[in-house]
């Protein structure tokens, strides 16, 4: 990150500043979208039958499955495996 001068001296704190803004950024439009999809499972998941929702139950879990097999092979946080 560069610094910025400011009246002589050297601000640290705005590449701080900037990625704090981007970071929030970032977490606000993630948030956003699970809001979103929350909303639109919670609204299609009674539309099913239960045949259909069971199967859609085997595919997600599934999914998560496979998706934590292939974190197994690499270094994760512990939050990872904790969500």
């Amino acid at each position: 990150m560069e610094t910025t001068a400011r009246n002589g001296d050297v601000d640290l704190l705005t590449p701080w500043k900037s990625l704090a803004t981007t970071n929030s950024s970032a977490a606000a439009s993630f948030g956003a979208r699970v809001v979103v999809l929350s909303q639109f499972v919670g609204a299609a998941l009674p539309e099913l039958s239960t045949g259909q929702r069971r199967e859609i139950t085997r595919r997600f879990r599934q999914g998560v499955e496979d998706g934590m097999a292939y974190a197994d092979d690499r270094v994760m946080p512990a939050e990872y495996h904790t969500s």
